[in-house]
């Protein structure tokens, strides 16, 4: 965070006098195919996976959600979402955008 507000402070005089009076950070998830992980867990029994949803997670969580609520009270979820199952990379069927691999995907 020093070296934030430094460069604020050389690149903006105006702001030199600004003070941060809180900030926050935290980690951003991203698979190989930089899509989300949603499902249960291989081998840990009880664990549902929703994780690495990297930049695009607020979009995608109420779908995310909903699936999440319905497969752990084992209902139905209201979209298919086993194409987000964590076995795709040991299987190498990553996920690829309609026009072929995503942007990001190598």
């Amino acid at each position: 965070m020093i070296t934030v507000i430094r460069v604020f402070k050389d690149r903006i005089p105006q702001l030199r006098e600004f003070q941060v009076h809180s900030d926050v950070s935290g980690v951003y998830g991203v698979t190989p195919d930089f899509q989300p992980i949603d499902g249960w867990a291989r081998g840990v029994a009880g664990l549902y996976l929703a994780m690495g949803c990297s930049g695009h997670g607020l979009k995608l969580s109420p779908g995310i959600g909903e699936a999440v609520a319905a497969m752990v009270l084992e209902r139905e979820p209201p979209i298919d979402v086993s194409a987000l199952r964590d076995e795709r990379f040991a299987e190498n069927d990553l996920m690829y955008l309609a026009y072929g691999p995503s942007a990001r995907a190598g």
